[in-house]
C-alpha cells in the first residue's frame, strides 16, 4: 500500500488462493496437521527474511505516511511472531470457513472467523482499521492500484468459487452441448 506493489496486500491475495485450493476437500485432521507444519515453516522463513525486509518496510511506511520512525526496530520477537501467526491463522480459517460454507450451503461455521477477527482486532487494533481506511481513501482519490486491488477481490473470489463448483470446468449437456459429442465441439485429430 506504499506504492511498491501492483496489488494492495499481495500476500493476503496469494494466501487466500493458496489456502482455498490447498484445503479443498481435505479432512479437518489433515488440515490441522499440514496447516501446523506450513505455518511453522512460514514463521521460520519470515524469521530468516525479517532483517532484510524490516528496513524496506520502514522506508515504505515513512514514504507513504510522512511519519518519522525513530529507534531501533525490535527485530524478530516472540510477541511479534505470535501476532503474525495469529493473523495468518485468522485469515486462513476465514478462507476455509467461507469455502465450507459454499460447499455445505450453510453459513453456520462463519462464527469461527468472526470471533477470531474480534480477538485479532483487540490484540492488534491497527490491523484492519488502518489499512481499510487507507485503501478506501486511495480508491476515492482514484489511485489505480487501490482500484485494481479492490476489483481483484471479487474477481479472485469468483475464480475460487468456480474452481470449487466446477473442478474440471462447467459441463454442457443436452441442448447446450456442441456437435461432435464433446462440450467444446469436435476434437480434431492431428
Amino acid at each position: 500500500m506504499a506504492g511498491n506493489s501492483c496489488l494492495y496486500l499481495p500476500g493476503f491475495f496469494a494466501t487466500a488462493a493458496f489456502t482455498w485450493l490447498w484445503s479443498l476437500r481435505r479432512s479437518p485432521r489433515t488440515l490441522v496437521a499440514e496447516g501446523a507444519v506450513l505455518i511453522a515453516c512460514a514463521a521460520v522463513v519470515a524469521g530468516v527474511l525479517a532483517p532484510f525486509g524490516t528496513s524496506r518496510a520502514i522506508l515504505s511506511l515513512q514514504s507513504a505516511t510522512g511519519l518519522e520512525v525513530s529507534g531501533t526496530p525490535p527485530g524478530f520477537t516472540a510477541a511479534g511472531t505470535a501476532l503474525a501467526v495469529y493473523t495468518i491463522l485468522t485469515w486462513d480459517v476465514g478462507v476455509m470457513c467461507a469455502q465450507l460454507s459454499l460447499l455445505r450451503r450453510s453459513i453456520s461455521l462463519m462464527w469461527v472467523p468472526v470471533v477470531m477477527n474480534l480477538v485479532l482486532a483487540r490484540v492488534r487494533p491497527w490491523t484492519v482499521g488502518d489499512f481499510t481506511h487507507q485503501w478506501v481513501t486511495d480508491v476515492a482519490r482514484g489511485h489505480p492500484v487501490a482500484i485494481f486491488s479492490a476489483l481483484a477481490i471479487p474477481a479472485l473470489a469468483t475464480a475460487l468459487v468456480l474452481v470449487t463448483r466446477f473442478p474440471r470446468g462447467p459441463r454442457l449437456t443436452g441442448r447446450n452441448q456442441m456437435p461432435g459429442g464433446h462440450p467444446c465441439g469436435p476434437i480434431p485429430m492431428r
